[in-house]
């Protein structure tokens, strides 16, 4: 009896040990996928702002190609009127010579006209009479009187063509100077719209550089919530690993101290003339012996199993409880035999005692087969379903008896 109480106590220490180093692997899974979770959350609202900003340096940027455009044409705006002006003042130049000239020769006429009138003033018209007498003949006669007329119409005709010449100077002058003017106005306008403009472009750039700034400040955060997120993925994939260890070393902690209580029993059975046939008829848990103890339930075993094999196709998760969206092998006994009013134990191990044993020749369908760490349904012809693995999900397989590692045969209906 005090080994056997002892050997219970291997078996609930092993089993809090594993619980505690799942629920502490299960723990440090949950809090990685908790800080992921974040971390890819608070990574798409970023990607969502660098979108926002990237869209913004666009509308920017294509302002700034068209003020710079603009830019350009004003330029060559201002280097044309430049030009336009350096042409002007040399035009402005001539007509100035020219109406010098022009003004010169004016005055210079005008004196010689002066000194013509003025000396055919002195001489009266005793000069014009002297001519007229001295006269050879008629012909010269009215060649002296012709050459004094035609030398006064000619000074008066020079003077009048300066003046005019002068005239047309001093209006080209006026229209040059005036278009001067206008063009230097011109060119005071461009120069003033140019460093507008270029006051403009220089916020414009100002702008795009602080978006530049954001952008590359959004992704460095970028790049840290992927490393968060690579490294929560790679705590995770630790933790499921250590996880799997810890289920498979408690799985085989559960089996040793099964198989030191088995032996236990089959001693204590041995010294007392066989009273462990009272537990459910010794041999035939492990597949021997003629334990055959019908059913104690108005369940029917052909339901159980048409409602098993409805899960079949369904994933199978380690841990779950539900063969809807995914169980493990002794999650989907349990939900099963749930279904119909009958409550297991949620453990494989613990399973192993529950109901009453059957042998292998007598199983049935709808009766328990616990395996080495694993359970499953018997339908009958040798086949059970079961939730098989994460490769297989829930499954119906031929190998009910021939597995190797059949441990005993339960019935609970």
């Amino acid at each position: 009896m005090r080994k056997r109480v002892l050997a219970l106590f291997v078996i609930v220490a092993c089993m809090v040990s594993a619980m505690g180093g799942v629920a502490s692997a299960t723990s440090n899974s949950q809090q990685a996928k908790d800080k992921k979770k974040q971390a890819e959350s608070d990574l798409k609202n970023l990607e969502n702002q660098m979108n926002s900003i990237e869209q913004k340096q666009q509308e920017l940027r294509g302002q700034m190609d068209g003020y710079e455009q603009e830019m350009v044409e004003l330029m060559v705006s201002v280097d044309l009127i430049k030009s336009d002006i350096l042409s002007k003042k040399e035009e402005l130049k001539v007509a100035k010579a020219d109406l010098k000239e022009a003004k010169k020769q004016e005055k210079k006429q005008y004196e010689s006209m002066k000194l013509r009138i003025r000396y055919m003033y002195e001489q009266g018209d005793t000069g014009y009479l002297e001519a007229i007498l001295g006269s050879k003949n008629m012909a010269d006669l009215l060649n002296q009187v012709e050459y004094y007329e035609e030398v006064y119409s000619y000074d008066r005709k020079l003077l009048k063509n300066y003046q005019k010449a002068k005239q047309v100077c001093q209006k080209l002058e006026t229209k040059v100077e005036g278009e001067l003017a206008e063009l230097k106005d011109m060119r005071t306008s461009l120069q003033s719209e140019e460093a507008s403009l270029k006051a403009v472009m220089t916020r414009l750039k100002g702008e795009i550089s602080d978006f530049d700034t954001k952008l590359a400040n959004a992704k460095s955060m970028a790049d840290s919530y992927k490393k968060t997120i690579i490294a929560q993925n790679n705590i995770i994939k630790e933790e499921e690993r250590k996880q799997k260890e810890a289920e498979a070393r408690a799985q085989r902690e559960r089996e040793e101290a099964a198989r030191r209580e088995q032996e236990q029993n089959n001693n204590n059975g041995g010294n007392t003339g066989g009273g462990g046939s009272s537990s459910g008829g010794g041999s035939s848990e492990n597949g021997g012996g003629s334990s055959d103890p019908g059913y104690h339930t108005s369940v029917s075993p052909s339901a159980v199993v048409s409602y098993a094999k409805s899960f079949v196709g369904n994933r199978y998760v380690w841990g779950g409880n539900d063969p809807h969206t995914g169980a493990d092998c002794s999650g989907f006994t349990t939900y099963v035999f749930a279904h119909f009013g009958i409550s297991i134990p949620r453990t494989s191990y613990l399973q192993r005692s529950v109901g009453r044993a059957v042998s292998q020749s007598n199983a049935q369908p709808g009766d328990i087969c616990c395996y080495s760490g694993h359970v499953a349904i018997y339908i009958g012809g040798g086949s059970i379903v079961h939730a098989r693995g994460a490769a297989y999900g829930i499954c119906v397989t031929h190998d009910a008896f021939t597995r190797g590692d059949l441990v005993c045969i339960r019935r609970v209906l």
